[in-house]
Parts: C-alpha cells; sequence; structure tokens
C-alpha cells in the first residue's frame, strides 16, 4: 500500500523538522510527502537543504488560502492509495503506520487517540510529561484513510474556512464505510502559542458548531443513527486517560 502524507505548512518552521522526522522514522516508509506552503513566511526556499532533498518531499504553493483548499490541492496531486495527514507543528508516534497500515486492509479509515503536548523531551520526539496532557480521539492526523474513501466524501468542504477536518470526519462517521478506531495514541498534537486550539477562539468556533449543527440535521433527515466511532469522546487525565493503551 503505497501512502501519501499531506502536511499544510503556515509558519511552523520552528517545527516542521520535528514532524518530518516523525514521518520518516516509521516503520512503514511512506510513498511522498506533500507540503502545501499556505503563504506563511517560511517558503520552500527557506527549507534547510537536509529537508529539501528528503526522498519523496514534494512542495505546492497555494497562498492565503483555507486549509481545506491546501489540503484539496494536496489531495489532488497525491499518488498514493493511502493518505495520512499531518500539521507541520505536530508528531507522529513510533509505530503509527504499522499500526494502521495493517487494519486499513479491511476498513476504509482507521483512527486513533490523540494526545496533546506543549513540550518535547530533550531531543526526543516524545511528549513531555509537563503541561496537560488529553486524549482525544480521533482528529484528522490520528486517523489513515483509504484515497477511494475521501474520494466518495468529496474531500473537504471549502466551504469552511475552519473546523474542515472536524466536517470531514463527521461525513465520514455517517457513511456506511468500515471505521476503526484503535485505543493507541496515534498522534501527539501540539499546543504553541501561535496554534488557534491554544485559547478559545471566537472565530474558529462557530464553525465546529456549524460541522456539527448540519451533521445533526442531515442525520434527523435521513434516519441515520450510526455511532461517531469514539470522535466525541474526551478524557481528562486526572479521570481515565492516562491509564489507557499509549503507542510507544
Amino acid at each position: 500500500m503505497n501512502i501519501s502524507v499531506i502536511m499544510p505548512f503556515w509558519n511552523a518552521g520552528q517545527f516542521v523538522d520535528a514532524a518530518l522526522r516523525s514521518v520518516f522514522r516509521q516503520s512503514v516508509p511512506v510513498k511522498e510527502v506533500i507540503i502545501v506552503d499556505q503563504g506563511g513566511s517560511t517558503p520552500e526556499s527557506a527549507f534547510p537543504d537536509r529537508l529539501r532533498d528528503l526522498a519523496g518531499l514534494r512542495f505546492i504553493s497555494s497562498p492565503q488560502t483555507t486549509p481545506g483548499r491546501a489540503r484539496n490541492l494536496a489531495l489532488a496531486a497525491a499518488t498514493g492509495d493511502a493518505i495520512a495527514f499531518l500539521d507541520a507543528d505536530d508528531l507522529w508516534p513510533l509505530g503509527k503506520l504499522e499500526r494502521q497500515v495493517s487494519r486499513l486492509q479491511d476498513h476504509d479509515l482507521v483512527g486513533g487517540f490523540t494526545r496533546w503536548f506543549t513540550e518535547t523531551t530533550e531531543d526526543t520526539l516524545e511528549p513531555s510529561a509537563k503541561g496537560s496532557v488529553c486524549l482525544l480521539m480521533p482528529l484528522l492526523g490520528a486517523c489513515l484513510y483509504r484515497r477511494e474513501f475521501l474520494e466518495q466524501l468529496e474531500f473537504f468542504d471549502e466551504a469552511f474556512e475552519l473546523a474542515e477536518d472536524v466536517e470531514l470526519l463527521l461525513r465520514a462517521c455517517e457513511s456506511d464505510k468500515r471505521i476503526l478506531t484503535l485505543r493507541t495514541v496515534e498522534l501527539y498534537y501540539r499546543k504553541h502559542s501561535a496554534s488557534r486550539t491554544h485559547t478559545h477562539d471566537p472565530v474558529r468556533d462557530p464553525h465546529y458548531a456549524r460541522a456539527v449543527q448540519q451533521s445533526l440535521a442531515r442525520r434527523s433527515a435521513t434516519g441515520n443513527h450510526r455511532g461517531l466511532h469514539g470522535l466525541a469522546s474526551y478524557l481528562e487525565p486526572a479521570h481515565t486517560a492516562m491509564n489507557l493503551p499509549v503507542a510507544v
């Protein structure tokens, strides 16, 4: 199975090196990593040679566009039959692709938990115990997708300036396709001052609400009672989250 990794890039120059290292340390090789430059302060020419020269690394320029539009451009250019997403400031745990590729043979989407973190331990790609740690399943980057499934969903809804990832996952869960959620951490999600999830965002939140409202309306109109496959599960570390299996 050939895997295309799609990585939107927006002012994440201090993190992208680690993100790419977390991709290329996987035991399952990827066919290509498509970086979509959304017009931030670090274009392709500013990438260090060690990054630009990585085999399979491709750049697409899409200045001042929305994340959904950027991902759709990359999807149109992707050549793999399996698709993975990773933002340029996030990380993949060791073994993510190995665990998910083996299950994608019999499924259309394989997801997992997400661990939020603020910093990594020294000289590693593993989250430090410092800062808040939560588990949420699944986020876009915690999943692996069959390309044909994303095509059936018609990719991302570009009417959403934000929350396009939640909107797509809601439509995926409404479908009758084979979806599996692993009870292992398959994404390290970095919280930092420039990320939209760092604080309450009155601009972002209405987009999330609209995605949920539209999903509820579709379900009500069709009588669709399929589960959300863990999409709404949220576990605080003070309770049971830290006792769940974690990919290492």
